[in-house]
């Protein structure tokens, strides 16, 4: 058996030189394809990388970009609003949006929660009605009593903002007559509103022939009209104890 095996492997011719120039050949082109493999390889992840920076680039240049953006837009508006008297009426809308909104606080306690107060494009008060399913209309629609409401509100919202920016404190603050349009629960809740305006620092005169409004007010200056014989009116102070 094992002299068989080495007489077949003896018996077994050698290559040609053409073959093995053939091997080599292929084993030369073999290695040679190896290497461009390899130099694409490094050359896609070079590609790569530099792709991978660039975007990382790209994403700081866009977030630059936005803030600058954010900013020429900031100084675009500033510029539109100080040209003129855009920056008056920038300030005006301004504070009377903050009026609005403090006004809509007092509006809800004395109507309550009937009323609301809103701006239109013009700078135009309107009144939001929730029991008609939050329409908008304008104050000129509104009855005697609810107008003096909506006046009292505003009137209780602009001394809030007196007395929140002034320098000095703003001592007396005056509601003229229009209670005799109310009915008694909406005066009650007016009453109740000037009574909670009390702070120490104020003094809030009401002007009124209401009967109703002299019972709630501890302190009073009555002023009694001529009389018929050419006496001069008489003035008549009443002071809590």
């Amino acid at each position: 058996m094992h002299e068989l095996l080495a007489s077949d492997a003896t018996d077994s011719p050698p290559p040609t030189e053409a073959a093995w120039a053939e091997l080599i050949a292929s084993r030369d082109d073999a290695r040679r394809l190896r290497d461009l493999a390899r130099d694409a390889v490094a050359a896609a992840r070079q590609a790569r990388e530099a792709l991978e920076a660039r975007a990382a680039r790209y994403a700081v240049l866009v977030d630059q970009r936005d803030t600058v953006r954010t900013e020429l837009d900031r100084l675009d508006h500033l510029a539109s609003v100080l040209r003129g008297d855009r920056f008056v009426e920038f300030v005006a809308n301004d504070l009377l949006s903050e009026l609005a909104h403090t006004a809509t606080e007092h509006l809800r306690a004395l109507t309550d929660a009937r009323y609301a107060l809103a701006l239109d494009t013009d700078g135009a008060f309107l009144v939001r009605d929730h029991d008609a399913g939050g329409a908008v209309r304008p104050v000129h629609t509104l009855s005697g009593g609810e107008a003096f409401l909506t006046s009292l509100a505003l009137a209780l919202a602009l001394s809030t903002q007196v007395q929140a920016r002034g320098v000095q404190p703003l001592e007396f603050f005056f509601l003229d007559e229009g209670f005799g349009t109310l009915d008694p629960e909406a005066l009650d809740r007016v009453m109740t509103a000037v009574e909670n305006l009390r702070d120490g620092h104020r003094i809030i005169g009401l002007i009124s022939h209401v009967p109703a409004v002299r019972e709630r007010v501890p302190s009073q200056v009555r002023v009694y009209p001529a009389g018929t014989r050419g006496k001069g009116s008489t003035v008549e102070t009443l002071i809590a104890g």
